[in-house]
């Protein structure tokens, strides 16, 4: 009959790694405490606590060492050790170049993110490269689409992993193209680039209402402002995709008013035939609904949220419904005065042209008809709306509805990409 192993002799693998961590919050606590109060003079006390800084981490350098070999597949957890070693790695006859104080804290300070690093590392969980792996697959399998943010403590969480791995495969999907960082470091799916910069864009869609007789040959454009929130854009790249347009032909630009061409081509939508082209409206809409729905696709643009294909799907689709409702209220065109014509027709566009293949144009193109909705809303008699005196735009909807686009968030839009 064998023995019985020596359990003393030879503790669990887990609770080797408990009591190495416990060792580590230990030395860290140590660190902290005995170079907490550095002086700066004389030169002899300076030096001094570079000395307490190497003795303090020396017996934990091996270690680290062995993280950098474990991190293999991930460049910037190698990075993130590799520079830790090099800060921290004391002359070999320990004499220093230039021992100045403001040296010593930055040599203090990477040995607290040394044992900081080290107490991460003893926690379980994927590693960085394996972490980098699921995030990648689960792009490839749609799981994540372009332009969604990525947060890190939420993929934390359903990976069982500490967030700063998670955070450090963003980065390595970052170098490689796969993911966004921000300058704040939020990530987010990489996009396809845009085929077109903003201003060029704007242009198109606003040919494209041209088109459509929104604004018909001869006819002046609305004032920048006005035109920017109608384009749920900024007023610098509504004046830029107007100079592309008074460049092409389709616009003159006079006295800083631009007017549609009289020789621009025109075939003016027919709304009673965009309304059957239409899904059907909504059994019962209150104005505070319609505004609530159109204000969403507006904040999804002007944060740059890109929600999922179905969720974009299904607000463009009630925006839709929502479209045909207030059209056959506002019909026939001939009772209304001609910018509330505009506005209907710029609603009726907008809700049939196709969606662009873009994700972040899509966003877009959705915010504009909501913003086409709120200038009907804001346009049409409410009774016409719903027929209810109960339903009737409030003073207060009625200010929101015809908000214009200026301070704060006119500032938002200006920083959307180009």
């Amino acid at each position: 009959m064998s023995a019985a192993p020596n359990q003393s002799a030879s503790p669990p693998a887990e609770h080797a790694v408990a009591s190495r961590e416990a060792q580590l919050r230990a030395a860290s606590r140590r660190f902290q405490l005995d170079t907490a109060k550095l002086d700066p003079v004389p030169a002899s006390r300076v030096l001094r606590g570079y000395h307490t800084v190497w003795d303090a981490v020396a017996p934990w350098l091996d270690l680290a060492r062995q993280r950098l070999a474990e991190a293999v597949g991930s460049p910037a957890d190698s990075t993130r050790w590799q520079h830790l070693l090099a800060a921290l790695a004391e002359p070999v006859d320990r004499r220093i170049a230039q021992p100045t104080f403001d040296r010593l804290v930055t040599l203090r300070g990477k040995g607290v993110d040394l044992f900081r690093v080290l107490i991460e590392a003893e926690k379980p969980g994927p590693k960085v490269a394996e972490i980098a792996d699921q995030i990648h697959r689960a792009i490839k399998d749609q799981q994540h689409w372009p332009g969604q943010r990525l947060a890190a403590h939420k993929i934390a969480v359903e990976l069982s992993a500490p967030t700063e791995r998670v955070k450090l495969a963003l980065r390595d999907l970052a170098d490689a193209g796969i993911v966004t960082l921000s300058s704040s470091g939020r990530a987010s799916v990489a996009a396809p680039a845009p085929a077109a910069s903003r201003p060029e864009t704007v242009a198109r869609w606003l040919t494209a209402l041209i088109e459509h007789g929104v604004y018909p040959p001869g006819r002046r454009l609305p004032r920048r402002p006005d035109l920017a929130r109608s384009l749920v854009s900024s007023t610098a790249h509504v004046t830029a995709a107007v100079h592309q347009l008074r460049n092409s032909g389709l616009l003159t630009v006079a006295s800083g008013h631009a007017t549609v061409a009289a020789t621009a081509a025109a075939q003016p939508l027919d709304v009673q035939s965009v309304i059957t082209q239409l899904p059907p409206a909504p059994a019962a809409e209150t104005a505070a609904d319609i505004r609530r729905t159109a204000a969403a696709a507006h904040q999804l643009w002007l944060h740059q949220v890109v929600p999922s294909p179905n969720e974009l799907r299904h607000v463009f689709r009630t925006l839709q419904r929502t479209t045909a409702g207030l059209l056959s209220a506002a019909t026939p065109l001939t009772d209304l005065d001609r910018e509330t014509q505009t506005a209907v027709r710029r609603a009726a566009a907008t809700a049939i042209a196709p969606l662009p293949a873009s994700p972040q144009e899509r966003t877009w193109r959705t915010a504009c008809l909501g913003a086409a909705l709120l200038d009907v809303l804001a346009r049409v008699e409410p009774d016409k709306i719903t027929g209810q005196a109960l339903l009737r735009l409030t003073s207060a909807e009625r200010r929101i509805a015809v908000l214009p686009v200026t301070g704060k968030a006119d500032r938002q839009i200006a920083t959307l990409s180009t």
